[in-house]
């Protein structure tokens, strides 16, 4: 789980490389099929701020064991970086000021500081369940022994919570064995709970971001925004509904779709004729109905690759256009709000079948995804009374 890194001044500090709950930001981008968004995104802000270190520089600034060969030019840089976007401090560490370290715990609350959430009360609340990962991990680093470790860890509040219990049950069960290479990562039991326990983490904190969205928009409803759209099993059949696939039928509905027509169709000949009333160029571009109702219909499937973001921003501004009122202000709520309903349900859908080809039981996959209602509707309630400050 660690390594021994050396340090200026001799000084050892062991570097935790795995992670318990919070999933590494990098990894998190790629699950959502955007692999160079945080370089994409520096990059962007780097343009507007000339001055900043480059992209590449500023990664390998934030390696502790790089401290030492920091020259005085590079570190004015990233003082200026800094400066400019305060909230990347927190992916500066010095080495010397810790007891070991943890990237997620850097990356996360340095995303926790960014305006990826808005509200006081939603970063104070992400920014404790972090803080608590990295107190587990410390504790655990202070632990000897496999069967106290798994104590240690089983203790902990985030691992007492719906999302990962029917994983907990069988883990509990290693308490009565010894395993014979001193540890128990590598047991199935725990490789399950593991897997539910940052599964569920995420759909917690999408549903917090769901409802900051909901509250900045003014588009609160009573509902669960997104919960009826999750996978789920229907054991008549044997299968996994289709979250891509219900979300393209909802949002095809509400654009005017007749019965008579598939949503693909309908969905195709809309965002084609929106494109070409679009060109004023005229040459001709979106005008090709028959592209985008073959792309439809490799979205509702899964063997044809997962779908472009940009594209999936052209069809919600498509749809948007159809919808609103002829309000620009609307107009961009309906579809950046689709869009990213649309990116969460896909990812949604990729991950599911991850944990399916990962062995784990229908029933604990079930349980994770149950999670997204409650929370959403904690976080509803937390942001409201706290006003939105």
């Amino acid at each position: 789980m660690t390594k021994k890194v050396l340090e200026k001044n001799e000084k050892k500090i062991p570097v935790v490389e795995s992670f318990l709950f919070f999933y590494p930001i990098q990894q998190l981008c790629v699950l959502l099929n955007a692999p160079t968004a945080p370089k994409h995104g520096y990059e962007e802000a780097r343009k507007r701020n000339p001055g900043w270190l480059t992209w590449r520089t500023f990664i390998k600034f934030l390696n502790p064991s790089n401290v030492k060969e920091i020259r005085p030019s590079t570190q004015a840089k990233m003082e200026r970086t800094l400066e400019d976007k305060p909230e990347l401090e927190a992916l500066r560490q010095d080495p010397q000021e810790l007891e070991f370290f943890w990237q997620p715990y850097h990356e996360w609350s340095a995303l926790i500081a960014s305006k990826c959430l808005h509200e006081i009360v939603s970063k104070e609340y992400w920014q404790s369940r972090v803080d608590a990962e990295r107190g587990l991990i410390k504790e655990l680093l202070d632990t000897v022994g496999a069967h106290n470790k798994l104590r240690v860890f089983l203790a902990c509040n985030l691992a007492s919570e719906p999302g990962c219990l029917l994983a907990r049950q069988k883990v509990e069960g290693l308490l009565s064995i010894d395993p014979p290479s001193g540890s128990f990562e590598a047991y199935p039991e725990l490789i399950r709970f593991r897997l539910c326990a940052f599964s569920s983490m995420l759909l917690r904190f999408a549903a917090w971001l769901a409802a900051e969205w909901e509250y900045l928009t003014a588009s609160h409803k009573e509902r669960v925004p997104l919960e009826t759209f999750l996978p789920q099993f229907c054991p008549q059949v044997g299968e996994w509904s289709n979250p891509v696939s219900s979300f393209l039928d909802y949002i095809a509905a509400n654009s005017g779709c007749p019965p008579s027509s598939t949503t693909s169709a309908f969905l195709g000949k809309l965002w084609a004729e929106y494109e070409y009333l679009k060109d004023v160029e005229g040459s001709g571009r979106g005008e090709n109905i028959d592209s985008k109702k073959r792309l439809l219909r490799n979205w509702i499937g899964t063997g044809s690759g997962r779908p472009e973001h940009s594209s999936i921003k052209g069809l919600t501004e498509a749809v948007a256009d159809r919808q609103a009122s002829h309000n620009d202000h609307e107009t961009d709520v309906i579809a950046i709000g689709y869009a990213k309903a649309f990116i969460f349900l896909e990812t949604c859908r990729e991950f599911r079948a991850f944990l399916s080809m990962h062995e784990l039981p229908n029933s604990m996959i079930e349980e994770i995804f149950s999670v997204y209602g409650a929370e959403y509707k904690k976080a509803a309630q937390a942001i409201a009374e706290a006003g939105g400050g």
